[in-house]
C-alpha cells in the first residue's frame, strides 16, 4: 500500500469509525506509531469493523497494545458510544458531560467514546474545559479553572482567545461561581450561547456545550441551583449526537425594506416595526390587546385580561416569547411577571400591553424591575388604566415608546384604549423625566417640610430599589420572605431603617410591612412614600406588648411564606442583610435544634468581632434582626407570652423554653442599633451595651461557613478548632484578671491564629470566671442580665483577625486541652 492509499483508507475510517479516528489522533500526538505502524494499525481498525459490524463499546481506555485493544473489541462485540441508547448517526460524534457532586464525586466528560479526554490532568474543583477543534472535530487541550480560590481573569482570557467556531465542553465540580464575575457570564452568554450561565450560583452544577460566535438548544446545555444553601446541588447531565459543523454562526435579521404594521413608511434595517394598541371597546364588549410586529399579528399566549407582552430577539429577528399575566386576580401573577422579565437580555425588545386591569394586584416590585426597561409611567397605573409600551433592558431612564390614559370610565370608547405605531431602533436611548417616586416625594415635602433630608436640594435620598447585584439568589427564600419593621414612636428612627432597607440590594418592597401604633397621617405617608406597606395596630402601654401584638399581626402576611424576619426600633440592616438569610434560613429546616436565626452578635464590638464568612451557635437569644417561624409563634402563645416579658435585649426564650435549641448568629453583625432619644430606665444599661459596636458595609459579603452550623458539624468544627489552636499564655491576662481591666489592643498575637483559653467552672452554669475573661478581652458582661454566647460552656470571639476559644471545665471539649495547661480560676 502506497502513501495515498494508506491517506484514503484513513479517511474512509474516519467517516465510518470514530473511535479509531481518536486512536489515530491520540498515537499521532505522542508519536508513538511509525509509518508502518500506523498502515498496521488501520488494517486493524478494518478487522474491527468487519468483525463487530459497527456494533459499539461502552466504555474507553487508552492502550498500548492493539492486539490487545482488538482482543477486548472482538470480545465484547460493541463499539463506543459515551452512554448513548442508540448509536449516533454516520458523520456525528457521541458525547456524555456530568457535573461532580459535593467535594467526592468528581465531573466525567465522554467525547467520541472516550472518557478519557482529560490526558494532562484531572478534573477538579471549578470548571473543567475541553476544547474541540470544529475543523479537525479532535480534542485540542484541556483546562482546569479554579472559580472559588482564584479570580476569573485567566479564564475570560483563555475565552477571548478561543478561535471563532471551535467548541467547548464544561463541566464544574465543587463551585465555579464563588468568584465568577458578571463580565465573564455576560461573555459565556453572548459568544458562547449560553442560556444558563446567569443562573449558575454558588455550588450550583452546570454542564455546558457551546460554539464560539454561536447559539446552540436547550438540550446542550444543563445547570442546577443547591436547594438548601448549606449543601451542594445535584449532579446534571447531558448526552447526545454532535454534528459538524455544530452551529452555525448568527447574523442579525434586519427588516425588509417594505412598510409594515401600519407604518405609512417603511422602517430601516436597523428598526423593527411595531404596533400596539390596549383593550378597546366595540358594542359594550372589551376586546383584547393587538399586537403587530414585522408584519406578524398572531402569537401565543396573548390577549389575557392583565398585562400581555411579547420578546422580540433582535439577533433572530422573530418574537421568541409570548406570555399573559393576570395582575388583576393575584399577585402571584406579579411574580410571574418578575420571573418572565428576569429572562430578558440587552439584546431583545421588551414589548408590552394591558388588556381590561392589570393594577389591582401589579406589585411594586414588579414595576421596580420594569423601569429598568425604561417603563416610568407604570409607576401610576391605576385601575382600569390603559398602557402600551416597548423598552430595552438597561435603558437609562424613560423609553419613549410608553403611552397610558389613566381614565377610568371604560364605558367611554375615546378614552378606554391607548395605541403606539412606531419604527423601534436597535438600541433605545432613554430621556430624563420626573420620576414618579420624586412626583410623591414632592407632594409629601410640601406636607412635612422638616425632613431635610427627603426634601431639601442635592442632599435628597433616592428612594429607588437596587436591583439584585447576584442573580443566582433570585430565587431564594431570604428574598421573597416578609420583613416586620416595628416602627416605635420616633419617625427619624424609622427613617434611618427604612433607609438602610433601600441599600439592600434585590429587596422587594412587597415583602416590607411597617406596623404602627395608632392611626396618625404623617408616619402612614412617610412609609408609603419608600414605598412600603403599611399595617397599623392599636397603641399599648410597654414596649414588649406592643412588640408582641406586631409578631401576632406579622403572621397575617402572606400566609404561604414560613418565616417572617423581625426588626425591631432603632434598629438599620447592613447591604448584606438578606445575603446573610440567604445562607442560613435553611438551617432551620435543616436542623430541628436551632430555635432561630438572628443578625446580631452580642459580642460584635470593633475589638472582638469582624469576620464575614464566621458564624456560631448561642444557647442565647440575641434579638434585633431576627427570623420568626409559625411553629416558634404558636409556642409563644402557649407559655402565654412567659418567655417574653422583657425587652429582647435583657433576654427571650430562656431556661426551659429553649428545649436545649440554639440560636445562629454572625461574628459581623447585619444590623446596628441606636440610642433611642430621652432618657428610660434603660438608656444607662443600653448606652453601655451599644458603644463601639461595629457591623456590616458591604452588600456582597459570602457567608461561606455555613455548612458548620448544623449540629453535629459543629461540634466536629469546635473539636477541630481547639487541635489547632495555641494555648495563650496567661501570663497576659493576669493584670485584668486581677484589676478587671481590658487587654491591650496592642496584644502581640500572630495574624489570623486560634487561641485557646481553659477556665473553672464549680457547675455547667458557673460563668464567674468566664466573666472575668469577657472584661479582659471587652465582650458582653452586663450582670443584670445572662451571660452570653455560651454554646456548651465554650464561647467564641475574633479579635484582629485571630480566633479565640475559651473552654469551661463543664464543657465536653475541655477533654480536649493539652497536657499541663494552666487553667485559669
Amino acid at each position: 500500500m502506497n502513501h495515498l492509499e494508506s491517506f484514503h483508507v484513513e479517511e474512509d475510517i474516519k467517516q465510518s469509525l470514530p473511535m479509531e479516528k481518536q486512536l489515530i489522533q491520540f498515537w499521532k500526538r505522542y508519536h508513538l506509531l511509525s509509518f508502518w505502524a500506523l498502515i498496521s494499525y488501520v488494517s486493524a481498525c478494518i478487522l474491527v469493523l468487519l468483525l463487530t459490524q459497527h456494533s459499539e463499546v461502552e466504555e474507553f481506555a487508552l492502550i498500548d497494545d492493539v492486539e490487545e485493544y482488538l482482543r477486548r473489541v472482538i470480545q465484547r462485540g460493541e463499539m463506543f458510544h459515551c452512554g448513548m441508547p442508540v448509536r449516533c448517526q454516520a458523520g456525528q460524534f457521541s458525547f456524555s458531560l456530568s457535573s461532580g457532586e459535593r467535594q467526592d464525586i468528581k465531573p466525567t466528560m465522554c467525547y467520541n467514546g472516550s472518557y478519557q479526554v482529560f490526558l494532562s490532568r484531572e478534573m477538579g474543583r471549578g470548571l473543567n474545559l475541553l476544547l474541540i477543534d470544529d475543523k479537525l472535530k479532535i480534542p485540542r487541550h484541556e483546562r482546569l479553572f479554579d472559580l472559588y480560590g482564584e479570580g476569573d481573569e485567566n479564564f475570560l482570557r483563555y475565552l477571548k482567545n478561543v478561535q471563532t467556531g471551535h467548541i467547548i465542553f464544561i463541566v464544574t465540580f465543587d463551585d465555579a461561581s464563588y468568584r465568577m464575575s458578571d463580565e465573564t457570564k455576560h461573555y459565556l452568554k453572548d459568544h458562547f450561547g449560553s442560556r444558563e450561565i446567569i443562573n449558575l450560583n454558588y455550588r450550583g452544577s452546570w454542564v455546558f456545550v457551546g460554539q464560539k460566535g454561536g447559539r446552540h438548544a436547550k438540550e446542550f446545555e444543563a445547570v442546577a441551583q443547591r436547594a438548601d444553601e448549606g449543601s451542594w446541588a445535584d449532579s446534571v447531565s447531558i448526552k447526545g449526537c454532535l454534528s459538524f459543523p455544530y452551529l452555525e454562526n448568527v447574523s442579525p435579521v434586519k427588516n425588509t425594506n417594505s412598510a409594515m404594521c401600519g407604518m405609512k413608511l417603511p422602517c430601516s434595517g436597523n428598526e423593527t416595526a411595531v404596533k400596539i394598541v390596549s383593550a378597546s371597546l366595540e358594542n359594550t364588549a372589551l376586546l383584547p390587546v393587538s399586537f403587530c410586529v414585522n408584519g406578524k399579528e398572531k402569537f401565543a399566549n396573548i390577549g389575557g385580561r392583565g398585562l400581555n407582552f411579547l420578546v422580540y430577539d433582535l439577533d433572530w429577528g422573530s418574537v421568541i416569547r409570548s406570555q399573559s399575566f393576570d395582575t388583576y386576580v393575584s399577585e402571584a401573577e406579579s411574580d410571574r411577571l418578575v420571573e418572565f422579565l428576569r429572562e430578558v437580555n440587552e439584546r431583545q425588545l421588551l414589548i408590552g400591553a394591558v388588556s381590561d386591569d392589570a393594577s389591582r394586584w401589579l406589585s411594586v416590585h414588579a414595576k421596580d424591575i420594569l423601569e429598568r426597561f425604561g417603563a416610568i409611567k407604570i409607576h401610576d397605573l391605576t385601575f382600569k388604566g390603559m398602557w402600551v409600551f416597548v423598552g430595552m433592558k438597561g435603558i437609562q431612564g424613560s423609553s419613549p415608546f410608553e403611552e397610558m390614559n389613566l381614565a377610568s370610565n371604560v364605558n367611554d370608547k375615546s378614552k378606554a384604549k391607548v395605541a403606539l405605531n412606531a419604527c423601534i431602533p436597535d438600541k433605545i436611548e432613554g430621556f430624563r423625566v420626573l420620576h414618579p417616586s420624586e412626583v410623591r416625594r414632592r407632594e409629601f415635602c410640601k406636607k412635612y417640610p422638616s425632613y431635610v433630608d427627603l426634601c431639601s436640594g442635592e442632599r435628597k435620598k433616592d428612594l429607588r430599589a437596587l436591583p439584585l447585584d447576584d442573580m443566582s439568589l433570585h430565587k431564594n427564600k431570604a428574598y421573597s420572605t416578609p420583613i416586620l419593621v416595628i416602627g416605635g414612636a420616633d419617625l427619624k428612627a424609622l427613617q434611618r431603617c427604612m433607609d438602610s432597607l433601600l441599600e439592600i440590594p434585590g429587596l422587594n418592597r412587597d415583602n416590607v410591612y411597617v406596623v404602627l401604633e395608632g392611626h396618625f397621617e404623617e408616619p402612614s405617608d412617610l412609609v408609603k412614600l419608600y414605598g412600603f406597606r403599611v399595617k397599623e395596630q392599636p397603641s399599648f402601654p410597654s414596649y414588649h406588648e406592643n412588640l408582641r401584638r406586631a409578631l401576632e399581626l406579622s403572621l397575617t402576611f402572606q400566609k404561604d411564606k414560613p418565616y417572617v424576619i423581625v426588626l425591631e426600633p432603632y434598629l438599620e440592616v447592613s447591604p448584606d442583610f438578606l445575603r446573610y438569610f440567604s445562607q442560613t434560613l435553611h438551617l432551620l429546616e435543616q436542623d430541628r435544634s436551632l430555635l432561630t436565626v438572628s443578625a446580631w452578635n452580642e459580642n460584635g464590638f470593633i475589638h472582638s468581632s469582624g469576620a464575614a464568612q464566621i458564624f456560631y451557635r448561642t444557647q442565647n437569644f440575641p434579638g434585633f434582626g431576627w427570623v420568626l417561624s409559625r411553629p416558634l409563634m404558636d409556642e409563644i402563645r402557649d407559655t402565654k407570652y412567659e418567655c417574653c416579658q422583657e425587652p429582647t435585649w435583657r433576654g427571650w426564650f430562656q431556661g426551659e423554653f429553649l428545649k436545649g435549641r440554639e440560636i445562629i448568629v454572625p461574628d459581623l453583625s447585619r444590623v446596628r442599633r441606636s440610642l433611642p432619644t430621652g432618657f428610660t430606665m434603660e438608656t444607662p444599661f443600653l448606652r453601655r451595651y451599644l458603644k463601639d459596636r461595629i457591623s456590616s458595609i458591604n452588600s456582597n459579603l459570602e457567608p461561606t461557613e455555613t455548612y458548620k452550623l448544623t449540629y453535629h458539624e459543629y461540634e466536629t468544627e469546635i473539636k477541630s478548632l481547639i487541635a489547632s489552636s495555641r494555648l495563650l499564655n496567661t501570663t497576659v491576662l493576669h493584670q485584668c484578671l486581677q484589676d478587671g481591666t481590658r487587654l491591650a489592643t496592642s496584644l502581640s498575637l500572630g495574624s489570623s491564629a486560634i487561641y485557646s483559653v481553659y477556665f473553672h467552672q464549680s457547675s455547667a452554669i458557673d460563668d464567674s470566671v468566664v466573666r472575668k475573661l469577657a472584661s479582659c478581652f471587652g465582650l458582653s458582661n452586663e450582670e443584670e442580665v445572662p451571660f452570653r454566647n455560651w454554646h456548651e460552656s465554650v464561647v467564641r470571639f475574633t479579635r484582629y483577625k485571630s480566633q479565640f476559644i475559651l473552654v469551661g471545665s463543664y464543657s465536653k471539649f475541655f477533654l480536649n486541652k493539652p497536657i499541663n495547661t494552666v487553667i485559669v480560676t
